[in-house]
């Protein structure tokens, strides 16, 4: 299937990660001109904007012709490095002589706390990074259709829908994903660099929070501290080395939001589209924006036609990056958002203001968590006396995800749930005195507090509160460090000492996640020592559902000893699919899995993977509804000379 193996390893980053860099190059050049300190920031988000858009054209493009194979991506990818490196030359080039001569001036221009806060940022990025490239990935959801749908995409050269017991796997945004396709398709279906598209996401995160701040009249101490709250914020961490696409969603509404006040029309309109291909609620943080600059153009009276035009344009290009997706979903779906009843777990199903009143309770107190236990059973029960005397239902089946109940948040190492109380507390305080503050209410600083609220307030009305609520609440919380920055900015002016403390609290609290993360952790030495840097890389798959372990890699070995390559696959709509794609490429003979006796409405798809059968893999999770748990098995049907069948049962450790 591919045929330029001895090259794969240096293709999987050197081609993209080169047209990223000449991008910076290029556009560090043309902005400097327009801004001799926050010019490089902002050229890295040019570059990743224009860098998402190529990942997203080639996808679809190759796609179409069913074309999505290593050399025509290593191809395309080499083209743009050409073409950017010809236009650089041809810019005067000597772009990185002027970087260089920035980074040795930097040291004398920044403070002693500037240095601090800017050394904690540098030790998190690293630490992430190392933590990145040696875990594979496991989240839950990776394992079910984020790192699955890519390997199908791999196996079949194609993003065309196809039949599939998980069906998320093919109507949830894809841009993430076709980011991580392309590292996964140029290494020859290795899946070593995946994480490092949430962690360069959480490094532009901190760099578009301080680009934010900057817009918002903070100083260099107040910018690098918006950096210093993201890099601290506990679910960002934990998310940064993961193929969850939170993180890249975040980045992309972030960056879109500053476009837009820089009033740049054509990179707001492609950061918001690939926002939206990310994930559509990031719409619900970017519309309170979007609405309050057109009516504040429009109230100017500065062209109005020329405004209408100008917001139509953004949203007319965000478009474009959902018409394709949204084509296939009515198409196989009939709703342009996917599988209707999956869609309405997560959207509320009121509009009544009693619920959105509960859910805006839900979830401050989701998110004000903390390490301990005690004090959270403390703030549970303070949620429910307060919503019983305001009458209202915490556990609304309307507004809260089917089948769970609303219980208080907790700062832990899973990067689904965790909590983030310092950098939310530190937000509502801002909030307040610049809300309660005759002076600072009509600030920049003030009605970008109101837009962030009123972001977070429309996603509490129209999303069901669920117990991973915290992690779609990245966008919500790095735009949040802005204002959260200026006030502890503020405050050190009148009280550095508690500032201080403040900072040194907030690092302190971020040690858990950064090294206690329960799927991919630095160090953990309870109830034994774990180590991603110790612990072989094919049992790190199964750290959040070690019991499959041994029964994935019997599966597996028995498929591998009878040379089956092509094998049909039976799930249920939750079960772990990708481990066993990951189990089998690592062999060197990669087998490739196809769905089969689809039920569901998929079924009518018509892209997979070509050629004949010769094994049937039935995964059998645990049912936990039963009253007593039986853990989960695996039947094995392989094909056997003649005809015949053999059959095998793997059991799972519980």
């Amino acid at each position: 299937m591919e045929n330029y193996h001895f090259l794969q390893p240096a293709a999987a980053i050197v081609l993209p990660a080169l047209a990223f860099a000449e991008m910076i190059a290029l556009f560090v050049r043309r902005l400097a001109h327009e801004d001799e300190n926050g010019g490089w920031r902002e050229a890295f988000l040019q570059a990743v904007v224009v860098w998402a858009v190529l990942a997203f054209a080639f996808t679809e493009f190759l796609s179409l012709f069913r074309a999505i194979d290593a050399l025509t991506l290593a191809l395309c990818w080499g083209s743009a490095d050409l073409a950017f490196a010809l236009f650089w030359m041809r810019a005067g080039g000597r772009t990185f002589d002027s970087l260089r001569d920035r980074c040795r001036l930097l040291p004398n221009q920044l403070s002693r706390s500037q240095a601090v806060l800017l050394l904690w940022v540098v030790f998190t990025l690293v630490v992430t990074g190392a933590v990145a490239v040696a875990a594979p990935p496991n989240n839950y959801d990776s394992m079910t259709y984020h790192m699955s749908r890519i390997a199908h995409w791999w196996a079949d050269r194609s993003i065309a829908f196809y039949p599939t017991h998980i069906q998320r796997q093919l109507y949830s945004g894809p841009l993430a994903e076709y980011a991580i396709l392309q590292f996964f398709v140029l290494g020859g279906g290795s899946d070593r660099l995946a994480n490092l598209v949430q962690w360069l996401s959480f490094a532009g995160c901190a760099m578009v929070a301080s680009l934010l701040a900057r817009r918002l009249g903070g100083g260099r101490f107040t910018q690098t501290t918006a950096a210093f709250l993201v890099a601290v914020t506990p679910i960002c961490i934990l998310e940064a080395t993961s193929t969850q696409n939170d993180l890249v969603c975040a980045l992309l509404t972030a960056t879109t939001i500053y476009f837009l006040d820089r009033g740049k029309t054509l990179w707001t309109g492609l950061s918001f589209g690939l926002a939206l291909g990310v994930k559509s609620s990031a719409g619900l943080f970017v519309f309170p924006f979007w609405l309050a600059y057109l009516l504040g153009d429009l109230a100017s009276r500065r062209g109005v036609f020329r405004t209408i035009v100008r917001f139509a344009s953004i949203g007319c290009i965000g478009l474009v990056f959902l018409a394709p997706l949204t084509l296939r979903n009515l198409r196989i779906f009939h709703d342009p958002l996917g599988e209707k009843t999956q869609i309405q777990w997560i959207q509320s199903q009121t509009w009544a203001m009693r619920p959105l009143a509960a859910n805006l309770l839900r979830s401050l107190g989701t998110e004000l968590g903390t390490p301990a236990a005690s004090i959270n059973r403390l703030e549970e029960r303070a949620v429910r006396v307060t919503a019983y005397t305001l009458r209202l239902n915490l556990d609304d089946p309307r507004n809260t995800f089917f089948g769970t109940r609303y219980t208080a948040g907790e700062m832990e190492g899973d990067e689904d749930t965790s909590a983030n109380p310092l950098p939310v507390a530190l937000f509502l305080a801002a909030s307040v005195i610049l809300f309660a503050s005759r002076h600072l209410r009509a600030s920049a600083a003030a009605r970008f507090t109101l837009l962030v609220w009123a972001g977070f307030l429309l996603f509490a009305w129209r999303i069901c509160w669920q117990p991973w609520l915290t992690r779609l609440h990245i966008p919500f919380l790095i735009l949040a460090c802005a204002p959260a920055a200026l006030f502890l900015g503020e405050l050190r002016r009148r009280a550095r000492l508690l500032a201080g403390a403040i900072a040194a609290l907030a690092a302190l609290l971020a040690l858990q996640p950064l090294l206690h993360n329960w799927d991919r952790p630095v160090l953990i030495l309870k109830p034994q020592p774990l180590s991603v840097f110790t612990t072989p890389r094919m049992e790190q798959y199964f750290a959040g559902r070690p019991d499959l372990h041994l029964c994935y890699k019997e599966t597996v070995q028995a498929l591998a000893a009878s040379s089956c390559r092509v094998a049909g696959i039976e799930t249920s709509e939750d079960d772990w699919e990708y481990p066993l794609w990951a189990l089998a490429n690592s062999g060197g003979a990669p087998a490739f899995f196809r769905p089969v006796d689809v039920e569901n409405q998929t079924r009518v798809a018509t892209a997979g993977f070509p050629g004949a059968l010769c094994a049937l893999v039935a995964v059998h999770d645990a049912d936990r509804s039963a009253p007593q748990l039986r853990p989960t098995w695996i039947d094995l049907h392989l094909a056997a000379p003649g005809g015949a069948s053999e059959e095998r049962r793997f059991d799972c450790r519980p």
